[in-house]
């Protein structure tokens, strides 16, 4: 059921400028663990598994589901494109175009008309989209985890921390990136997880260019 069928449209406004604050803190970051946990050799051998397949990936596409920190899930669909390109089509009710030509981070709000921008390498993204991976040195990983069928490894930015935490979630068999978690400044968990991925197949240019959406119902439903 349509979000605006539950809610007033004035509780509807409410929801997007909550939406518009959760994403802006998807895109710019959160805080730092303290200390760097001592990594195995298994740990570095996963790490470069891990770099060799994100290097490997020129192109992705995928649906995505967001979990906020309040617990509302927003959807939509990602497309990536090394090096610096990246988008997120929000469905509705959440009027949101986010797209990164490989300099900025384009986020607009097509009901407020309101854009904002950032570099993209000044996001915890910036290392997925880099030219060259590199999951040591400035990047720096503090963590390795398994599952049964799952791998995650959390990254921060040793040189400017203040860029957030990121933590990639990876199946195992096959290797591919499934998730990733974002903590804000205040300790606040958004999720974002991906379906129907698909690596390395040609992608229309013209995502990765920012243009205001004319249509604030839904955003050219590509």
């Amino acid at each position: 059921m349509c979000v605006s069928r539950l809610i007033g449209s004035g509780q509807l406004r409410v929801l997007r400028h909550a939406l518009v604050a959760v994403a802006l803190a998807f895109v710019l970051g959160a805080t730092v663990p303290e200390g760097r946990a001592e990594l195995s050799l298994q740990d570095e051998d996963d790490i470069a598994r891990i770099e060799s397949y994100l290097n490997g990936v020129q192109t992705l596409a995928a649906d995505f589901i967001q979990i906020s920190p309040d617990g509302s899930i927003s959807r939509g669909r990602f497309y990536l494109k090394r090096p610096g390109r990246l988008r997120f089509e929000y469905k509705p009710p959440a009027p949101i175009l986010v797209v990164a030509d490989g300099t900025y981070v384009n986020y607009f709000d097509v009901e407020l008309g309101q854009l904002s921008q950032i570099g993209v390498y000044s996001t915890p993204l910036g290392v997925v989209v880099a030219k060259e991976v590199k999951l040591d040195g400035r990047i720096a990983v503090t963590s390795v985890r398994r599952d049964a069928a799952v791998i995650s490894l959390t990254t921060v930015d040793t040189e400017e921390p203040g860029r957030g935490t990121l933590t990639l979630v990876f199946s195992e068999r096959p290797l591919e990136l499934r998730k990733w978690e974002i903590i804000d400044p205040q300790g606040l968990l958004t999720t974002v997880a991906l379906d129907a991925v698909t690596i390395n197949h040609e992608l229309d240019p013209e995502l990765f260019v920012f243009q205001r959406p004319e249509n604030v119902d839904g955003i050219d439903g590509r």
